[in-house]
């Protein structure tokens, strides 16, 4: 339902967003009086304020000084190994799905590079994924973190940022008990 209103307020601020650059060119141009106003110079902050809460932001690029390769894939998320294959201990970091890129804890990958081989959870946008691929909750979650675990192999640190807490969690609790 939130994806639902979140993808149609998209659509709905497309042509306020058009406006709102339209207005801002206008107040901002140098023959024009308002440029250097009060009211001018606060609608122009206005304008640059809906436009950047209401923009689709692309993803962003990890830009780290290493390699990046997938070593595990499924519909719904992919994991993404950083440098080459080493004898460093490996950690895996569970990235949140909840709207946001993996890309944004690229300070957390630099700083285990050096001691670790790390490895990051990508996650799909749901949109993305075509609906013959099935549903995705919360059971099929700590499945993915399970099957993760067991292609990462033995001697595997996780660190579950934020969200993914509980399905890590849960998922190294059903494995244990096995």
């Amino acid at each position: 339902m939130w994806y639902l209103l979140h993808e149609a307020s998209q659509v709905a601020f497309s042509p306020a967003r058009m406006i709102a650059d339209l207005t801002k060119l206008a107040c901002t141009h140098s023959l024009n009086p308002v440029t250097y106003t009060p009211g001018g110079r606060a609608l122009v902050a206005s304008c640059e304020l809906f436009e950047r809460t209401t923009r689709a932001y692309p993803k962003p690029t990890f830009n780290l000084p290493a390699s990046e390769r997938v070593v595990w894939q499924q519909p719904f998320c992919r994991v993404i190994a950083f440098g080459p294959p080493s004898n460093k201990p490996k950690v895996l970091i569970v990235a949140p799905m909840s709207g946001h890129y993996a890309t944004l804890l690229r300070g957390t990958v630099a700083a285990f590079l050096d001691s670790h081989r790390v490895f990051i959870t990508d996650w799909s946008d749901a949109k993305h994924v075509p609906l013959s691929e099935g549903q995705f909750d919360l059971s099929d979650y700590v499945d993915y973190c399970r099957a993760m675990f067991e292609a990462l192999g033995p001697d595997l640190h996780v660190m579950a940022v934020c969200q993914p807490a509980v399905p890590v969690l849960a998922a190294i609790a059903l494995m244990e008990a096995e």
